[in-house]
């Protein structure tokens, strides 16, 4: 009796087992098609909470700075904004000790994959009475690219997948991190209104000005690495020059971040980050002449200037192809602290005060 029942166990717990891997395989296969056929049905989110929350706290300080007297009006500081590229390849301390003017540096940035997210981590600051003299937007063109269609390559990956050749193609590995990343934000707001309605504040969150918070990303070393490295970037869609010339969502948000800040009393500048020479060889100059010159059109005296520094650094100061090493990082940073000198020494003290608050 007792060896009866231990076999119906074993087969109801084998049931159980199958039927979930079952419905997990099914659902899974449902997402991957529903992915192809309507690839913007969950938006895409690359941010992370952990970013969220740092860029959070950074702009939070500043405004607690100015609140009890730490921070004066006339204190200068320069926002630099941007995603992955930016917090890899920038030291906020090799630009202050390079300025060496007494200007601070507060570094919003981290993971991400287009203005939409550059957004999100402004918007801390945009919510407080900061204001940055300077607003330098640290970026890479094809962070200015709408989401393309759904690609060749895609698809191609999505055929790869259902003979088990490439599981790149998988909606569990393509767009799981999506729906991670959503719920993050989701959080993130959630956690954020709770602590405004019950008056909480973190204590701890360190000094404002600290560097931003860098991702570990992994060097590539083998061909095979950079090869690979190549066709991700390919994948997204950015060697493409018809997905530069139809985008205008990403444009937008940019245009709407430099409105905001100028109204502020803010000066602009947009730096096109290094990127290694197979990512320049790729990238269509076509797509990067059109996007700088339709940015100048758009932007007009909204933004002082739009600087090119794609091929400032040498293919050695790269951990792959868009994605700067230490050696990278320290030796960009010089060329950015003279970009913004430069810039800082152009703002006429008869337009605005030190701050770059208007004159009262």
């Amino acid at each position: 009796m007792s060896r009866f029942y231990d076999m119906l166990t074993l087969k109801a717990a084998l049931q159980v087992g199958v039927g979930g891997f079952l419905s997990v395989f099914a659902i899974n296969a449902i997402l991957v098609f529903i992915s192809a056929a309507w690839p913007n049905w969950l938006p895409r989110q690359f941010m992370g909470v952990d970013f969220l929350a740092d860029n959070r706290q950074r702009a939070e300080a500043v405004t607690a700075l100015y609140q009890h007297g730490q921070l004066q009006r006339t204190d200068r500081f320069v926002s630099i904004l941007g995603l992955s590229s930016a917090s890899e390849g920038i030291s906020l301390e090799a630009l202050t000790s390079r300025i060496d003017d007494g200007t601070r540096f507060l570094g919003l940035s981290g993971g991400g994959r287009n203005m939409r997210d550059v957004a999100r981590y402004a918007q801390p600051l945009l919510a407080g009475d900061a204001r940055p003299v300077l607003v330098v937007f640290a970026l890479n063109p094809f962070h200015l690219m709408d989401t393309p269609p759904v690609t060749e390559a895609f698809m191609d990956n999505l055929r790869k997948s259902e003979i088990a050749d490439d599981l790149r193609g998988y909606w569990m590995v393509n767009r799981r991190q999506d729906v991670k990343y959503a719920m993050d934000a989701a959080i993130d707001r959630s956690r954020s209104g709770l602590f405004k309605i019950f008056a909480v504040h973190l204590g701890g969150g360190g000094d404002p000005w600290r560097e931003i918070m860098r991702m570990g990303l992994a060097p590539a070393t083998t061909e095979t690495q950079w090869q690979s490295n190549v066709q991700r970037y390919g994948e997204r869609g950015y060697y493409e020059l018809q997905n530069y010339t139809r985008s205008q969502t990403q444009i937008g948000i940019l245009y709407d971040l430099v409105r905001r800040f100028q109204q502020r009393g803010s000066d602009m500048m947009l730096v096109w980050m290094p990127e290694h020479s197979r990512l320049r060889a790729e990238i269509p100059n076509a797509a990067v002449s059109k996007i700088t010159q339709g940015l100048k059109d758009l932007l007009d005296s909204r933004m002082a200037q739009v600087i090119d520094r794609r091929s400032a650094i040498t293919d050695s100061g790269f951990n792959d192809i868009s994605h700067m090493n230490l050696t990278g990082r320290e030796r960009f940073s010089h060329i950015l602290a003279e970009d913004i000198k430069h810039q800082l020494s152009r703002q006429g003290t008869d337009k605005r005060g030190s701050s770059g608050m208007p004159l009262r």
